[in-house]
């Protein structure tokens, strides 16, 4: 009786080890796939996620891409610290979720930089750059202090196949964009001859 207590002690043991270890593997693949801060998917969770939707449509989808960039993001570090500067991140993140719509994956890459993909999008690009650039119209109140966070944004359409390309074109107008003084741009890739 001994020996088999002992056996069932061990062996529970053993589940539990294993149990343990699964949620490791789970935990360990999600913070590989998503932004610790928001909570939304960062680039290598974005593939994943577009990879899974065309695996049950076509490859060569069309998608937009909406690349967006914080504006005003630095001064606010500055006057309210990091803490409050990475709430501010998370809220944007947060009310970007809201405004998508459809088959729709976004992530932050990074620093202030966010980008969604619409798959086979049915509402103008137009209207969804509104609705991101509505973080304007929505203040965030820090410290009893209505402060407005802008984003400055390009979009592009293209074939999911050529997703890196569009993000590449997209990051470089994007980055036109802050030597310039526009606030809203839209632009496209050229149709390739075939």
């Amino acid at each position: 009786i001994m020996h088999n207590t002992l056996f069932k002690m061990q062996l529970d043991r053993v589940r539990i080890s294993l149990l343990n270890a699964a949620h490791a593997s789970v935990l360990t693949r999600t913070l590989e796939l998503h932004d610790t801060l928001t909570g939304l998917y960062n680039r290598a969770g974005l593939d994943d996620w577009l990879q899974q939707q065309l695996a049950v449509d076509d490859e060569d989808a069309q998608v937009l891409v909406v690349l967006g960039n914080v504006v005003g993001f630095t001064e606010l570090n500055m006057l309210f610290g990091a803490s409050v500067a990475d709430g501010v991140l998370a809220e944007i993140a947060e009310r970007l979720v809201q405004e998508a719509r459809g088959k729709s994956g976004i992530a932050r890459l990074g620093g202030t930089e966010f980008l969604l993909i619409n798959l086979h999008p049915s509402a103008e690009p137009e209207e969804i750059m509104r609705k991101m650039a509505s973080l304007e119209h929505a203040p965030f109140e820090i410290e009893g202090k209505s402060v407005a966070i802008g984003m400055r944004q390009v979009w592009i359409k293209g074939s999911a196949s050529e997703l890196d390309t569009l993000i590449e074109h997209a990051r470089a107008r994007l980055q036109s964009l802050f030597t310039e003084d526009n606030d809203l741009t839209t632009w496209s890739l050229p149709h390739r001859k075939e």
